[in-house]
């Protein structure tokens, strides 16, 4: 009889259920009706970058971010001010800065995804429902080591050009995306693309037989002092054709 009384409770709901689900590292106990709840999960962004290994730098300036991430929860209930949400993390630390606001510190992780899960904690201690948020630390995509001189190339025409055509030259620098370009050359004269990696040099009959040479200085890097930082490259002129003044009415013979 009391067996029958107890099961008819438990169906109508007059004792409370408790479900366990584990999430993570965290078991969270879920009441048919708890006090407090998580209601939101937020990160300030959702990816960090690793620095660049010891005597290596990053080519373009950056990678050297704040690997830092605010972790703040929001909470909804009956007795959502006087609750308490705690953290646990796959990777890194998360350091309490208030009741809900957490840093997840990923300074010492390694690249990969982490996860980071907070729960809500009632006054009485015990937990009741959690969310998970992941974030991802990438490994920096333009380190270069400090001991590597670049590899300038210049490149302009093949063939040789006819007195006037107009010429593109253009260069090339290995392990750099934010250098500067100052383009010099020995005629004509340029008339787009100075401090770009690509310029266009106009001509005229007074480089009709020689040659042009355009000239490029890379700056914008922390090369080594003795790495070069200049590269050139050549193009050939045709001759200009000269006329020639012809006597049609020249006399031969005893004329």
């Amino acid at each position: 009889m009391i067996s029958k009384i107890l099961l008819l409770a438990l169906l109508s709901g007059l004792i409370p259920i408790f479900h366990v689900v584990e999430t993570g590292r965290v078991a969270t106990a879920l009441a048919a009706s708890v006090d407090v709840r998580i209601d939101t999960l937020e990160l300030d962004k959702t990816a960090v970058v690793r620095p660049c290994a010891p005597g290596i730098r990053p080519s373009s300036g950056g990678c050297n971010d704040d690997r830092k991430i605010r972790v703040k929860a929001t909470v909804a209930g009956r007795d959502a001010k006087n609750a308490r949400v705690d953290v646990i993390v796959s990777g890194g630390r998360a350091n309490r800065i208030g009741p809900l606001e957490f840093d997840w510190d990923l300074s010492e992780a390694m690249a990969g995804t982490y996860t980071v899960t907070a729960a809500a904690v009632e006054t009485d201690g015990r937990i009741t429902e959690s969310k998970t948020a992941t974030a991802t630390v990438k490994e920096c995509d333009s380190c270069v080591h400090g001991d590597v001189c670049p590899v300038i190339k210049v490149d302009g025409p093949d063939q040789a050009l006819n007195a006037g055509d107009q010429v593109t030259f253009t260069a090339t620098v290995s392990g750099s995306v934010d250098a500067t370009y100052n383009w010099t050359v020995s005629a004509g004269t340029i008339v787009s693309g100075q401090g770009t990696r690509s310029i266009t040099v106009a001509t005229d009959r007074s480089v009709s037989g020689t040659s042009l040479t355009a000239t490029v200085e890379v700056s914008g890097n922390s090369w080594m002092p003795a790495c070069s930082t200049s590269a050139s490259d050549s193009v050939m002129f045709e001759f200009w054709p000269t006329a020639r003044l012809v006597d049609e009415l020249r006399t031969t013979g005893n004329n």
